[in-house]
């Protein structure tokens, strides 16, 4: 929308508008340090005062993609259920100078996520690497200018309003599957197959729409459909087909609506010979907390 400007060229406080946004971390800095070896650091984005915020990408750029996302809270609900490789969150591609990027192509959230006035949201990072990390976040979206006038604020009130229902219906979420014991991911010994699941929160349904993956090694994967227990392939299907990264994830034509409490099954194989193969793979999609007796 453009902006109301008046005829000597300033904007109009009493009038409402929309313009694109990009929110930075709460202190504006963009660049934050974590140190090596498993060090954390938490990274706050607030609403801005201008309005309500609409937030729709993931972007990022990192010294090593070999971070994890331990925390990703907003309005008290962890949208995570356990943590997150970065690279298959924000991206992970390396490029020719050396700095591994998560969000040259930004990764568009299933859900858009609402900030309003000075709300925040809550990011967890714990380095993997064995030197400093440099990491750079923002999140790219809309915002909703406030203006002065009493009709401008019952409206940009209206939009609050809307964006505190809509948390209340459906909100972005990422699943993992459960870590091998005492890893921080799937583990597969070379040429090592194994049965797994990923366990839905009892809270809420998910939709299950895009699906990433870091690892070691490629490896084979064959996903079952909760209720049948039909396999979602004829056969396993390699891991190249059927994920991307945060920057390129793969999107599935259809979603897959899962229940609350129900479970996904999987059997995944390595298919290195000679190699461990640590996996971290990713289910993006959206909670639904709300008008689930229309699907269930």
């Amino acid at each position: 929308m453009i902006p109301p400007i008046r005829r000597d060229g300033t904007v109009d406080p009493a009038v409402p508008y929309i313009q694109p946004y990009y929110l930075l971390p709460l202190d504006g800095r963009h660049t934050v340090t974590i140190a090596a070896n498993g060090a954390s650091n938490q990274i706050l984005f607030e609403g801005p005062q201008e309005g309500a915020f609409e937030g729709a990408m993931l972007l990022g750029t990192a010294t090593s993609p070999l971070i994890l996302v331990t925390q990703f809270e907003h309005r008290n609900r962890n949208l995570i259920v356990r943590p997150i490789h970065a690279a298959t969150m924000f991206g992970g591609q390396i490029v020719p100078t050396g700095l591994a990027t998560l969000g040259v192509s930004p990764f568009y959230m299933q859900e858009t996520l609402w900030l309003l006035p000075r709300e925040r949201l809550v990011i967890n990072l714990m380095d993997l690497s064995g030197s400093e990390n440099t990491v750079r976040l923002a999140i790219a979206g809309t915002l909703y200018v406030l203006a002065g006038s009493e009709a401008a604020r019952q409206m940009i009130g209206g939009v609050s309003q809307l964006a505190l229902r809509k948390s209340q219906i459906s909100l972005p979420f990422w699943y993992t599957p459960e870590p091998t014991a005492g890893e921080l991911s799937i583990v597969l010994a070379a040429s090592a197959t194994m049965q797994g699941n990923i366990l839905i929160s009892s809270e809420a349904a998910f939709n299950w729409k895009k699906t990433t993956s870091y690892h070691d090694y490629p490896y084979e994967i064959t996903f079952y459909e909760p209720f049948s227990g039909r396999p979602l392939s004829p056969a396993p299907v390699h891991c190249d087909l059927i994920t991307g990264t945060g920057m390129f994830p793969f999107v599935s034509k259809e979603g897959l609506f899962l229940k609350p409490s129900s479970r996904l099954n999987f059997t995944i194989t390595n298919l290195s010979a000679t190699h461990e193969n640590a996996i971290f793979l990713t289910l993006h999609g959206q909670h639904i907390y709300s008008g689930l007796e229309t699907v269930l």
